[in-house]
């Protein structure tokens, strides 16, 4: 049985806020619900992460922290139930407020977060009901874009030169190059663009959060050891791994184009001076891949 939660109290105030992230509705889902990544901007106070107690990012579930202010004062902990989530688009969060002995006492309060892909940018819409009647909206306003502004750090692209962009239409569908990425026997068996040489994988966990670790062998006996985690997980549709401080990225996008299937790689964090030769490991790989679909 669904549980049912009280509404705002009558009379209380909404508080809604828009702001355009130069981001992907994926990074922005990923931002509310990785505890590692809430910690880092949930919180106003700049240069201060939250403590994030618990995060069960599903209907149901609930994310609890606390909030420290620069001098190291510990606010009391809060408690988000989520009611409900439809995955890169919409989160709703509901806090009942119950037991609290500030303003907010007994102000059961719901939160909706809508995303809103507009091109390359997303735009978010935060809605916040049950806001107490005489609470300055003002300032509930300042606190939460003061986490926006933070959130929009977290969720930046790293400024390491320009991003390298690649593209090929497969004949394959998104499914097939799906499984070329997020299988690692597959994986192993395009992803060194040195002829006839097979990545040594190591570990390869598919999910967000999970680590990928392999060896790239060189003609010259050179391991060539490469380690990241996996960023953003879409089933058929888009693929973000890289280092874990996002330093360096790959995002990879897969279009359906009629029986085919477009893929576009954008690469950020190298330098523009190794573009040309990054260029040519990568038609390399894809000639690869080409060939593996084939068979």
């Amino acid at each position: 049985m669904t549980q049912q939660h009280a509404p705002p109290k009558p009379g209380s105030q909404t508080m809604r806020l828009e702001r355009v992230f130069d981001a992907s509705p994926e990074d922005l889902w990923v931002a509310f619900t990785r505890p590692e990544q809430l910690a880092k901007w949930i919180s106003p106070f700049p240069g201060v992460d939250a403590e994030v107690h618990e995060m069960d990012a599903r209907k149901g579930g609930r994310v609890r922290f606390t909030m420290i202010d620069e001098k190291g004062t510990r606010y009391p902990e809060e408690e988000l139930l989520f009611e409900s989530l439809t995955p890169y688009k919409e989160i709703v969060q509901y806090q009942s407020n119950a037991g609290r002995s500030d303003v907010f006492a007994d102000h059961p309060m719901r939160m909706t977060i809508t995303l809103e892909p507009q091109g390359p940018r997303t735009k978010l819409t935060l809605v916040q009901e049950g806001l107490p009647a005489g609470f300055p909206l003002d300032m509930a306003k300042g606190g939460f874009s003061a986490c926006l502004d933070k959130l929009a750090k977290v969720v930046s692209r790293p400024a390491h030169g320009k991003t390298l962009r690649l593209e090929r239409a497969f004949d394959a569908s998104p499914a097939d190059l799906w499984a070329a990425w997020t299988d690692p026997r597959q994986y192993a068996k395009w992803f060194n663009p040195a002829p006839g040489m097979d990545l040594v994988v190591h570990e390869f966990d598919v999910r967000v959060g999970g680590q990928i670790r392999f060896d790239m062998p060189q003609p010259d006996g050179n391991r060539n050891p490469q380690e990241g985690v996996f960023h953003v997980l879409s089933p058929h549709t888009r693929i973000v791994s890289g280092s874990p401080d996002k330093s360096f990225l790959l995002d990879v996008r897969l279009v359906p184009e009629g029986k085919r299937t477009r893929m576009v790689v954008e690469v950020t964090g190298v330098p523009p001076e190794y573009h040309a030769m990054a260029t040519q490991g990568w038609n390399a790989g894809f000639d690869k891949l080409e060939a593996l679909l084939a068979r």
